[in-house]
């Protein structure tokens, strides 16, 4: 009797020491998985923390990056004569004294001439207008030198002549209309206009 008590005994302990062992061992394992689940836990928030660092650099790069500004309004006119008969001399440049749209500010009545402010390509467009039974010829000039004629050939009442040309410019070059002396010296001003623009 004795003999088994003290056999189960032994084995209670040997238990016991077993027990214990495998209490530390799976102590070791679940460190060592706290330590797998916090590497892993540490390299995600290193990757959130990358891309939150990238993301706030993204934002930082565009909100400092310049925005494009408005570009200010291209210089455009558009003018016409104001008196019916309008009696021209020699080479007399055309002034156009009826301005219907001037943005910028770079035709002038006073002189007829548009000056380019800036570098750049341009449109123009002319009409002249006869007055009753005469011949009218007219010259679109740059910087004093000839570009294009109008004729108006009004043998048999009224005639219109009229030009579009596309022009590179320079800044300070000037625009304008000149009358040949030659040829009639009466125009007909409501219905002669000039025009342009930046393209």
């Amino acid at each position: 009797m004795k003999a088994q008590q003290l056999k189960d005994r032994k084995d209670i302990v040997r238990n016991r020491e077993d027990i214990e062992k495998e209490i530390l061992e799976l102590k070791k394992e679940n460190e060592n998985l706290k330590a797998m689940v916090v590497g892993k836990n540490n390299d995600q928030h290193l990757k959130d923390a990358e891309r939150v660092k990238d993301d706030n650099t993204s934002v930082i790069a565009f909100t400092q990056a310049p925005f494009p500004t408005q570009n200010p309004r291209k210089p455009a006119f558009s003018a016409k004569l104001s008196a019916y008969d309008h009696q021209l001399t020699d080479s007399e440049t055309i002034k156009f004294d009826v301005v219907m749209t001037n943005i910028g500010g770079h035709y002038s009545s006073a002189t007829g001439q548009f000056i380019a402010p800036t570098d750049g390509t341009y449109f123009f467009l002319a009409t002249t207008f006869s007055c009753y039974n005469q011949y009218m010829k007219t010259f679109l000039y740059r910087n004093g030198e000839y570009l294009l004629s109008m004729q108006a050939d009004g043998d048999d009442g009224h005639e219109t002549g009229s030009i579009g040309i596309v022009l590179e410019l320079s800044q300070g070059d000037y625009v304008y209309i000149i009358h040949n002396g030659d040829n009639g010296n009466c125009i007909y001003g409501e219905f002669s206009n000039f025009s342009g623009f930046q393209i």
